[in-house]
């Protein structure tokens, strides 16, 4: 299955693609699927790709000291994962796991740079997703009152 690229345009980006940005897509952006109970990301892994949930529900887990915290669920379509690891080559902080059979669009680190380097306008698009959803988790946090998120990168370590 290739990749939806209205879908991209109405979720991801917000506004209509450029055929260019539509090649660009094409050729660095990977369909994954991952069945219920397997992970989307693991937690630890350093300077790791960027997943964007297509379809699906997901839970987020933490091991702190051998125990597994959940740390929250969803099945928010459009949710980015891994995008601290693709940014700044640290390790991710969680586990994502699928609760449901999940359909994401991967993009690698490799792939994201070679994205900012050929069609900026949509490296910046997707970087504006990446904020939006960190903005919009600030804002549960702030109205649930949850102390469950603190991350310090030196505990993965």
């Amino acid at each position: 299955m290739s990749i939806d690229l209205k879908w991209m345009e109405e979720t991801i980006v917000r506004r209509k693609l450029t055929d260019g940005e539509r090649d660009c897509l094409k050729r660095f952006v990977e369909v994954v699927y991952t069945p219920a109970d397997m992970a989307i990301v693991h937690q630890g892994v350093q300077g790791g790709p960027l997943f964007l949930l297509r379809s699906g529900t997901f839970r987020i887990t933490r091991k702190k000291r051998g125990n597994e915290i959940i740390i929250t669920t969803g099945d928010d379509e459009g949710r980015a994962f891994g995008e601290m690891s693709l940014l700044s080559e640290e390790r991710t902080s969680a586990n994502v796991i699928a609760e449901s059979q999940c359909t994401s669009y991967k993009i690698s680190r490799e792939g994201f740079c070679c994205i900012m380097a050929e069609q900026s306008e949509l490296a910046l698009a997707l970087m504006a997703h990446i904020i939006r959803g960190m903005a919009s988790a600030i804002r549960r946090l702030d109205t649930e009152g949850t102390h469950q998120y603190h991350y310090h990168p030196d505990e993965l370590r």
